[in-house]
């Protein structure tokens, strides 16, 4: 290996003793690309055979909305539907879906003196379903049971109790682990997050 007159180093071919230049490469914001990714389209066909046509707004605008929704699902699901989703797409589009997915139910719970309680509970809309999930995480990010108990007992129990009702009477875990179930099917299930689910992982490859 040797220096040429600009200090930069040689490779020696092993063919002729002829110095070779290295080989870098420079990204250049004037580069073309093959294919270019702004306004890229995808359509997502769910379970159900409904399919939605998704669009990338570019780089700049994509991470831009991406950075106004952080920190709050039902933002970010709100974000999805208004700029990615091509089409008419809101929350009542996809309460008034019929994916299967029971959203609600009513739960006995026998208390001590033989009696039996019934509670009503669940969600009345898809929106409730994201406040409630952003509703339960705290200053940290993290879940807090406390937080889910408190919107969970005075916005998804149509019974009119409050935490303090449990003081003396039974049903506390027994109304949590059912909207935990609830949740866990919307989660899985729903038409809502299976296309909220494809969007982000749209977005996701758009983003490589």
């Amino acid at each position: 290996m040797e220096n040429n007159e600009n200090g930069q180093n040689n490779v020696i071919s092993q063919q002729g003793g002829q110095p070779v230049p290295n080989k870098t490469t420079e990204v250049k914001e004037t580069d073309k690309p093959v294919v270019s990714k702004k306004f890229k389209q995808e359509t997502y066909t769910a379970p159900s055979g409904r399919q939605y046509l998704m669009t990338f707004p570019g780089m700049r605008k994509a991470l831009k909305l991406q950075s106004d929704a952080a920190g709050s699902e039902s933002d970010m699901h709100q974000m999805f539907m208004d700029k990615i989703l091509e089409g008419n797409f809101n929350y009542p589009y996809f309460n008034n879906l019929d994916d299967g997915v029971d959203k609600q139910k009513s739960i006995d719970v026998e208390q001590d003196d033989g009696s039996t309680a019934t509670f009503k509970i669940g969600f009345k809309n898809i929106k409730q379903f994201d406040d409630f999930r952003d509703s339960s995480i705290d200053s940290q990010g993290q879940f807090s049971e406390y937080l889910a108990s408190e919107y969970a007992i005075k916005n998804l129990v149509q019974n009119d109790i409050s935490i303090n009702y449990f003081d003396e009477h039974k049903g506390y875990t027994d109304i949590m682990t059912a909207i935990s179930k609830i949740s866990n099917d919307i989660r899985e299930n729903s038409e809502f997050m299976v296309v909220m689910n494809a969007v982000k992982d749209f977005l996701n490859k758009m983003f490589q």
